[in-house]
């Protein structure tokens, strides 16, 4: 991106703390990759806890205490939770049915309704919630009230007869317990797979991941992407087979069957892709009695160059063009030097095949630019930083107009677009996902301001025809300043609270980490494989992330551009 933008303030997750450690043992364990790590790379060992069960005269409200804690621990379809419940709802409850995710610290337990009705009531502060589906989702409650009813046993000894459905988790210890998954489904004109990331507990099989992903998508890309399996696909009795070292063989039902080779070229790249994070790198369809075979596919890659695309003079070198670590610019041979004619742009956005540039103007206007030419596309008031998505079309929207969106064609004719922003008053900025499937937004509401993420809907050909329902990401609580994709599944918010200038990865459909940054940050890019991000100040200076700071990394920066993906070969 550039440099106006906006803000989210999010969950920010961190290790363990202390108490918890205190309550229970814990050691490492396997586990799988985390988002934005390379397939073929092993994430670092998750924490595992060891809760103890109930003790010998615990009162009602130590045992549903106990039972929270208890929660820690999934091994064995959560053994030791199970201890603090009676025998006959031990055997009925689900904990996978729904997690409260909570802040620890506002927990508190209430006894007053002990004597009378056997309930014991524990209050939560609740920041996200995962369905039983593995949907992560932003909790909009500020407090919550469960109530656990107990039955005193014949010894003496208090359990829970009766609770709400699921689990509750601190926020601190989520991420150890649950551990995220990425299903992946294709855009609409079957070009790039498309990250849904989902969240189990650690002991989760290759077939659970295989047939949550035969179930369909989450809201977060609904209506934005397609499976290549037929409709009504499930996994067969024989599931998923890993073979011990990197194939696995998964049978599915009949349905698969009648799929012709580029059909099952797609099921099986998609389904290799969704079972990475296990270690998988091929796997073999099998349906209907036989195997389904066909030539490789592989899907079109998302990743840009690893350089900076910007507009200005380093001190070194003057241009437009890509940042090389000594401070000189390598200039875009298929546009010449452009740096005089679009010397008075605020926002560059540069095509996947590195033929079109959309750029706006000191003046607001939106230009679209080509190796052999351009002309204005969007000249209407108030417009903000547009946005190109990889199948080349262009988005403009004014800010106060939200249901003024519209897209434009390579030969600028406006696509206007149905539902934009619903629900929205004003838009503060967006940006199309690297698949284009999904756009990422900063809105204003009558709730207040929020990170969206919404799926964007195309005809099979490409063409943008309309936004699905938002999804909140987070609810800002300043002014927001830019929003960007920083990889497949996050996003990156520069926003201004009383506090400051804060930075937030947020990933799509999880939790979120945060940073300060300088008080001057106007905008935020995708970085490299060694910064998640880059920042640009309103006096010119990039910034990377080193270690737990942010680093000067050039000077005298007018425009940090948007890169679409690298040509392809």
């Amino acid at each position: 991106m550039t440099k106006p933008g906006r803000l989210i303030r999010a969950v920010a997750v961190l290790a363990a703390g202390a108490a918890m450690l205190a309550a229970c043992a814990g050691l490492p364990t396997s586990g799988p990759v985390n988002p934005g790590v390379p397939a073929d790379e092993v994430a670092d060992a998750p924490f595992l806890y060891y809760p103890g069960g109930p003790a010998v005269g615990a009162t009602p409200e130590q045992i549903v205490s106990g039972f929270v804690e208890a929660a820690t621990s999934p091994a064995e379809g959560w053994t030791t939770a199970r201890e603090f419940l009676t025998s006959a709802f031990a055997a009925d409850w689900e904990p996978d049915a729904h997690v409260t995710i909570d802040v620890p610290s506002a927990r508190a337990y209430d006894a007053e309704r002990l004597e009378d009705e056997g309930i014991v009531e524990v209050s939560v502060e609740p920041v996200a919630t995962v369905d039983e589906r593995g949907v992560y989702r932003v909790s909009d409650t500020t407090q919550t009230q469960l109530a656990f009813e107990l039955e005193q046993r014949e010894d003496g000894e208090w359990r829970i007869s009766r609770a709400p459905a699921g689990i509750v988790l601190d926020r601190d210890v989520f991420p150890d317990v649950y551990h995220d998954y990425t299903l992946q489904y294709y855009d609409p004109t079957w070009s790039y797979l498309v990250p849904d990331v989902r969240w189990y507990p650690a002991e989760t099989s290759e077939s659970r991941i295989a047939a949550e992903l035969l179930r369909g998508p989450s809201p977060y890309v609904a209506g934005g992407v397609k499976t290549a399996f037929p409709r009504g696909t499930q996994l067969a009795a024989a599931g998923v087979v890993v073979d011990g070292s990197t194939g696995a063989d998964i049978t599915l039902t009949q349905d698969a069957a009648a799929a012709d080779g580029a059909q099952t070229s797609r099921m099986r790249a998609q389904i290799a892709a969704s079972l990475a994070s296990f270690g998988v790198l091929s796997v073999r369809l099998h349906a209907g009695g036989g195997d389904l075979t066909a030539e490789a596919h592989v899907p079109t890659s998302t990743r840009p160059d690893s350089r900076a695309l910007v507009l200005g003079d380093t001190g070194y070198d003057e241009g437009f063009g890509f940042l090389d670590a000594g401070g000189s610019i390598d200039d875009l041979s298929s546009f010449g030097n452009v740096a005089d004619e679009i010397g008075d742009a605020t926002s560059i956005s540069l095509s996947s095949d590195r033929t079109a540039l959309i750029l706006q103007g000191e003046d607001g206007v939106v230009t679209r630019r080509t190796t052999d030419g351009g002309a204005p596309l969007d000249q209407r008031d108030n417009l903000i930083e547009p946005t190109l998505d990889p199948q080349g079309f262009p988005w403009s929207v004014p800010e106060d107009a939200p249901g003024e969106l519209v897209a434009y064609t390579q030969d600028y004719q406006p696509l206007p677009i149905d539902n934009a922003f619903d629900g929205a008053q004003r838009v503060l900025a967006m940006q199309v996902s690297p698949d284009g499937a999904r756009m990422a937004a900063l809105i204003s509401t009558e709730s207040g301001t929020w990170a969206v993420v919404i799926p964007v809907i195309r005809d099979t050909d490409g063409t943008p025809t309309a936004l699905g329902e938002p999804v909140g990401v987070t609810a800002l609580d300043g002014a927001g300043i830019d929003v960007a994709w920083l990889d497949d599944s996050s996003i990156g918010i520069v926003a201004r609270d009383s506090a400051g200038i804060e930075v937030v990865q947020q990933q799509i459909g999880g939790p979120a980490t945060r940073m300060s940054a300088e008080s001057d940050t106007t905008g935020i890019s995708a970085g490299s494989q060694q910064t998640v991000a880059r920042l640009l100040s309103d006096g010119g200076t990039m910034y990377v992330r080193r270690g737990s700071t942010w680093q000067a990394a050039a000077t005298g920066i007018d425009v940090l551009g948007t890169q679409l993906g690298s040509p392809r070969d």
